[in-house]
């Protein structure tokens, strides 16, 4: 969670403070901060035990309808969602929103994929089951 976090702290901070780009920025944080929301909401979906998994999405509806039915069908939804969050950053560096230099920008990159690597490490830890004999020691 921490390195998403971050990750998006950075790209926000990045954001240019040009007022020509005021509507691009604008719209770039509302992308970004519903695509982070739904990142986390499919990581605790991945992890969550027991039979309560309705997180909630910040701004879920304003999301188009064909990108949650694609969503919908992924195997790996985390995977789809990390992929939507990179474009959406590199459109953004296009569009003139982010005003950054590239190589600063692997940061943010570095920070997401970290962001997934605890996320797997949780999920091995999760669906590996503890071996019996030492279920028995205990």
């Amino acid at each position: 969670r921490g390195e998403w976090f971050n990750a998006t702290s950075n790209l926000f901070a990045w954001c240019t403070e040009d007022d020509t780009k005021k509507s691009e920025v604008h719209q770039f944080r509302q992308t970004m901060l519903r695509l982070m929301s739904m990142l986390y909401c499919n990581a605790l979906q991945q992890v969550a035990t027991g039979n309560n998994t309705a997180f909630d999405v910040i701004g879920i509806a304003d999301l188009a309808q064909e990108s949650l039915d694609h969503l919908a069908m992924s195997p790996d939804r985390v995977e789809t969602v990390l992929h939507w969050v990179q474009r959406t950053i590199i459109v953004a560096m296009r569009n003139g929103a982010l005003e950054v230099a590239p190589p600063i920008v692997t940061r943010a990159y570095q920070e997401l994929s970290g962001g997934v690597v605890n996320l797997n490490n949780v999920r091995k830890i999760r669906e590996v089951p503890f071996p019996f004999p030492y279920t028995q020691m205990i």
